[in-house]
């Protein structure tokens, strides 16, 4: 039987087209790690930096991004960057916020590059001496740009260091003066600028450039929620849950992310959902109780909605126990979990790590998951290791069991697949089954699985 290193066990419930993507990282060497992050920190800057007319726009923003955004960037993402700036300078709002938007993106990226630069070349000691560091300074100094570029290129040390340094130094007021686009464009009430002016003037803005103003700042992103902007609102939301700046206020808290959960913050409805679960606030509709809410959430694949949801089925909590769609979600939740930037991770590695790499259950375990680990086992042999035995037992699962609610056209999918593969018992329950479906269920069962976001959409 296959046996997997501890390296891919993190991923070993991962359905298994994904697992080679999400294990390449695993296989490079500290040292090519760093290359790979100097690299993409590099590769963003060539983007983003310099020439604005091609790809201008930088990554996605942590917020969720709004539709005057999006054609924002449809609109001016063609547009050259000398056009760009003429109708910035000619006070048209959208042009100022979009060109400083992207002008501090790209002055962030750059001084992430430069700082990526300096930091390997201080690992492999390669950097420049104090004395050599000077010596770079005053032969390069006022050299025009070109020049130092070009020397840089033929590998010349010393113009590298000092072009990486000046690239370092000189990002910071870059972003100053595209802040001041924004903040321009904030000035006439429009409202993504409002929202990250507010943003900025925040302690905890991760790039302290401008002087902190947090009454400042909360102005501003009260002005953004009042022109609807959802990332003011879930900010507002955190700040007032949390406790920071402003003074904790729950039920002001849960306003906001009604709010923003309105617009289909994903992060709203995963935090709206844990504060009605917690007992704050009530929910105003059948369609905004936690229930509801993680599988809105769930369907915009948020990890840790996929999470919770999975914990429900799991334990029967406001559902009925549902052991294969739990499976099904916390896998859902492990892939969610590898593909994010930014943000915590859920808990699914260790939910699916209950069994070990041949799908076998691990021991000991404690009494109020050995049911779910012993579907487990069954479930991932079946799906993963196509074990006939197991398909056969997860029709019976559906058949009878008090972790799955009755389901005739699943558990006759399974037998079918187990009789294919010659088990003898599945092709005797699989005919005595079939004389009992409707037409309409027999058909049901010969199409394709339904997916599980479309599972999760016919459940009311």
């Amino acid at each position: 039987m296959t046996k997997f290193s501890p390296v891919h066990r993190m991923s070993l419930s991962l359905p298994l087209r994904f697992r080679s993507k999400h294990n390449r990282s695993s296989r490079c060497s500290p040292r090519s790690t760093l290359y790979l992050a100097a690299a993409f920190a590099l590769t963003q800057l060539a983007l983003h930096a310099g020439n604005l007319s091609t790809n201008r726009l930088p990554p996605v923003p942590a917020h969720p991004v709004t539709k005057i955004y999006q054609e924002m960037q449809s609109k001016w993402g063609k547009v050259s960057t000398n056009d760009l700036i003429r109708a910035a300078q000619s006070a048209n709002v959208e042009a100022q916020f979009y060109y400083g938007f992207t002008e501090f993106q790209a002055a962030w990226m750059q001084q992430n590059a430069a700082s990526a630069k300096l930091s390997l070349a201080f690992t492999y000691k390669t950097n420049l001496s104090t004395v050599e560091q000077n010596q770079a300074r005053a032969k390069w100094a006022g050299v025009p740009p070109p020049e130092l570029r070009k020397a840089s290129e033929a590998g010349q040390r010393d113009a590298q260091w000092f072009l990486t340094d000046q690239e370092n130094s000189t990002a910071p007021e870059r972003a100053r003066r595209a802040f001041e686009w924004i903040k321009r464009a904030a000035e006439q009430s429009f409202p993504l600028a409002e929202y990250q002016v507010g943003m900025r003037c925040l302690p905890f803005n991760g790039w302290n450039i401008m002087p902190e103003d947090s009454s400042a700042g909360l102005q501003w992103l009260q002005r953004a929620v009042d022109h609807g902007v959802e990332g003011a609102q879930h900010e507002l939301a955190k700040l007032y849950l949390a406790g920071q700046i402003v003074p904790r206020d729950i039920p002001r808290a849960i306003g906001y992310l009604q709010m923003a959960s309105e617009q289909s913050c994903v992060r709203a409805r995963y935090e709206l959902a844990c504060q009605y679960s917690m007992g704050h606030g009530e929910p105003r509709s059948s369609g905004e109780t936690p229930y509801a809410l993680l599988k809105a959430a769930a369907a915009q694949d948020f990890n840790l909605a996929l999470f919770d949801l999975a914990d429900r089925y799991r334990t029967g909590l406001s559902v009925n126990r549902n052991f294969v769609r739990a499976i099904q979600l916390y896998q859902r939740a492990l892939i969610a979990d590898y593909s994010l930037d930014y943000g915590p991770t859920s808990h699914a590695r260790s939910m699916l790590g209950l069994v070990d790499d041949s799908f076998q259950i691990r021991s000991p375990l404690n009494e109020d998951v050995v049911d779910f680990a012993q579907t487990l086992s069954t479930h991932l042999r079946a799906t993963e290791q196509n074990e006939p035995e197991a398909m056969y037992q997860l029709s019976k699962y559906y058949l009878a069991s008090p972790n799955c609610p009755r389901d005739i056209v699943s558990a006759f999918r399974w037998l079918n697949r187990a009789a294919a593969l010659g088990h003898t018992s599945a092709i005797h329950d699989r005919d005595v089954l079939k004389a009992k479906l409707t037409p309409q269920e027999v058909a049901q069962a010969a199409k394709p699985w339904p997916s599980l976001v479309d599972d999760l959409k016919a459940i009311e």
